[in-house]
């Protein structure tokens, strides 16, 4: 009872605050839709806190070595410069230029029609999940991580033509 309740809370905040999951009818969300895909954060579900923040299994994608990072609990208040912070406190050996720091990385996310959208850093992750063409996939909203004005990013941007 007590965790058919906690799933209850959890779907009223999502959509009290207006964040877009897909396979989402209109003001229904099956608990379901937010279960992570990933297998490395399959006991990672989004939660509440103590503080009625929601916190979220997030990806980090990185198109250039075509790997990623799973955030296991990204606070919907926390900021992505507080993340890659801590992603980035140490380079990681896929990193063998040492580009990727923290004050020199762009996030963006596609959305549904294929177009790129810029998420500045300073942003906390509520910001990012309102954004208007944002959907969370999955239970897990992810984003692409590049290295600013670098030959990859540029290549990257062209593909999506912006």
């Amino acid at each position: 009872k007590r965790k058919a309740k906690e799933e209850e809370d959890i779907i009223k905040e999502i959509i009290n605050r207006g964040y877009n999951i897909e396979g989402r009818t209109n003001a229904h969300i099956s608990i379901e839709k937010l279960e992570p895909c990933f297998p490395e954060l399959m006991h990672n579900r989004v939660f509440l806190d103590p503080s009625s923040s929601l916190v979220w299994p997030v990806v980090f994608i990185y198109p250039e070595y075509k790997i990623m990072d799973y955030i296991q609990q990204f606070s919907e208040k926390q900021t992505f410069s507080e993340h890659l912070a801590l992603v980035f406190e140490s380079f990681p050996d896929w990193d063998e230029d040492k580009k990727y720091i923290p004050g020199n990385i762009n996030i963006y996310f596609e959305t549904p029609r294929k177009k790129i959208i810029s998420i500045d850093v300073n942003k906390t992750l509520s910001d990012a999940l309102k954004t208007r063409d944002y959907i969370i996939r999955g239970g897990t909203p992810s984003f692409i991580v590049m290295v600013r004005e670098s030959p990859a990013e540029k290549r990257f941007l062209q593909e999506y033509s912006i």
